[in-house]
């Protein structure tokens, strides 16, 4: 039988720099509308059900995103073992980078 172990993020949100948090939420929210734009009615409708709303803390935006982001599961895994969110944004936000390459132009929010 496994054990679990419940880890919070740490709350040293004033360490990142000046504006970075809501910065790094920005830009990938951008991500997520271009995501949500080249989705059928029928996909954007389920996609909305399953993931709802991005939450508004950090720490739980940056899991929301996690959930969502088609990457791999052991970059997935290394993003959450990670207890610092403001780090986990940023790997996030390399990872949107990365995606949004792959979206239509069209779609493509700088």
């Amino acid at each position: 039988m496994a054990d679990l172990e419940f880890v919070e993020d740490s709350d040293d949100y004033e360490l990142s720099e000046d504006g970075e948090i809501p910065e790094l939420m920005k830009r990938a929210t951008m991500y997520v509308q271009a995501l949500r734009a080249s989705l059928s009615a029928k996909v954007l409708l389920r996609f909305n059900a399953m993931y709802g709303a991005a939450p508004k803390d950090p720490s739980d935006f940056s899991l929301w995103l996690l959930s969502i982001l088609p990457v791999n599961e052991i970059d997935k895994y290394h993003m959450l073992a990670s207890t610092d969110c403001v780090t986990r944004l940023r790997q996030l936000n390399i990872a949107v980078d990365t995606l949004r390459v792959k979206l239509p132009v069209s779609l493509r929010q700088e």
